[in-house]
Order: structure tokens, then sequence, then C-alpha cells
């Protein structure tokens, strides 16, 4: 049986009241709160379908693994606790494919779609990575930009956040112009709703 959002965040609550170290993600998400940094994020829970790149299709969810009912709640939840938390976020970018696009429409709300953040295959290189690359170090004017993406098409271009992201899992950068930018922290999905409980 899985655990549910409410029992994790329940659990994590009491480690973190009984003294546990400085919460995973603090820095990430104090840095969000002041704005001018693009948020990666890994789409939210999905369910267990594989997908066939051979029958793939953007415009038809039924050949894409796809969000679950626990990965709706989480990615309501997560954007929730962006507005509790402040985060001026202005620009949501998502891969094309629905787990991605859904989540961001849950949490945010409009989304612009762009297959430059899903990669079909395992070609991660390419023009697509130097876009990729090109976004990151693109500064932000006002607020902060989301990006919504895969597990494999973020490590391409973030090679330093490999293996650390769970899906609902975000990267906080700080776009430095041209192709530079700083990765500042991971922020687990769980830390932005219990620092969301926290503020005031």
């Amino acid at each position: 049986m899985r655990t549910s959002i409410v029992t994790l965040l329940a659990l994590a609550a009491c480690a973190a009241s009984a003294g546990a170290q400085q919460e995973k993600g603090a820095l990430g998400i104090a840095t969000a709160r002041r704005g001018g940094v693009t948020i990666v994020c890994r789409h939210a829970i999905t369910d267990a379908a594989n997908e066939d790149e051979m029958t793939l299709r953007y415009d038809d969810p039924s050949t894409q693994r796809r969000l679950s009912a626990e990965g709706e709640r989480q990615a309501t939840a997560i954007g929730e606790a962006f507005r509790k938390l402040q985060i001026p976020v202005t620009d949501v970018i998502a891969s094309p494919m629905q787990r991605a696009r859904l989540t961001g429409e849950l949490a945010f709300g409009t989304v612009r779609l762009d297959s430059t953040w899903h990669t079909r295959g395992t070609n991660y290189g390419g023009r697509k990575l130097e876009l990729r690359t090109e976004m990151l170090g693109r500064r932000v004017e006002r607020g902060a930009r989301v990006i919504i993406s895969h597990i494999g098409t973020i490590y391409s271009v973030l090679p330093s956040v490999g293996g650390q992201l769970e899906e609902g899992d975000c990267v906080v950068i700080r776009p430095d112009g041209g192709t530079r930018f700083e990765v500042i922290e991971v922020v687990p999905w769980r830390a932005w709703l219990r620092a969301a409980g926290e503020a005031r």
C-alpha cells in the first residue's frame, strides 16, 4: 500500500520538530522567494505504465505515462506552497508530455509548451541541449521562471544533480547570462510544503 502524501508530511514534521538538522532545500527556497531565478522541476508522481517510443504522440495522452491521482494532488499542493511562500512565478514552461504539462497547469495555471524540455529516446545532446543551456543562462528580469521536464533531460543539462530528483523535486538556479548559471540547491517537493506550513 502506498504511503499518502499527508502521512509522509506528518512524519517529516515530526522529525523536524524533534530537532533534525537544517532542512535540505532551505537555501533554494530562500533564494527562490527573492526572485530572479529559474526553478527546474521534475514532473509530479506518475502511474506505473511504460511508454513505447514507436507509438508515443504528444497530442494523445493515452500513448504516454501519465500523472497518477497522487501526482495530481502533489502538483496542486506544490503550487499552493509556492503561493504561500510568495514565490513570484511569472513564466511556466513545460515539456509537451501530459505529465509535465498537467503538473504545470495544476500547480501554476497557464503553461507554455516547449519540446526542448522533452527528449525522445536517449539522445540528450545536440541542438536541444544547447537550447536548454541557453535557457538556464537567460536572466529572469522579474519573478521566477519554472521549467517542468523529465529526469534524463534535466540531468543532461544539470549533471551535478544526477541521482537526486524524485518526481516533483526541483532545482533552483541563478542565471548569470549567456550560457552561464549557478545551481543553488535541489529542493525536495516535501520541503516546499513544509516551508509553506511554517511561513508567516
